[in-house]
């Protein structure tokens, strides 16, 4: 993991934008640690279409480090947002989009 992971975070943290093109190149890397990395910094910015993002990635065959953030991701903008139906809901799409 090194220096990556948490030079990722704090890059997509401070962008804030998932289309910004340090975000994107990071996302889309090779290194799983940048990748999770930057959904970290991402979740915690509460950046626009990071929900869709992070149902986007549960919904997929990923590493299990980048399936658990994406997870964990929606379980904070839960509790973040007060309110369980939406994220809990999104889990569910997710879930029903794997079988």
């Amino acid at each position: 993991m090194g220096y990556g992971y948490p030079a990722a975070k704090a890059v997509a943290r401070l962008a804030g934008d998932i289309s910004h093109p340090e975000v994107t190149r990071l996302l889309k890397s090779e290194n799983i640690w940048l990748r999770a990395g930057a959904l970290a910094g991402l979740t915690e910015a509460r950046a626009s279409d990071v929900e869709r993002l992070l149902v986007t990635l549960l919904g997929q065959a990923q590493p299990a480090v980048i399936h658990d953030h994406a997870a964990v991701g929606l379980a904070l903008l839960e509790q973040a947002a007060g309110s369980g139906q939406w994220a809990a809901g999104s889990r569910q799409q997710a879930a029903g989009s794997r079988q």
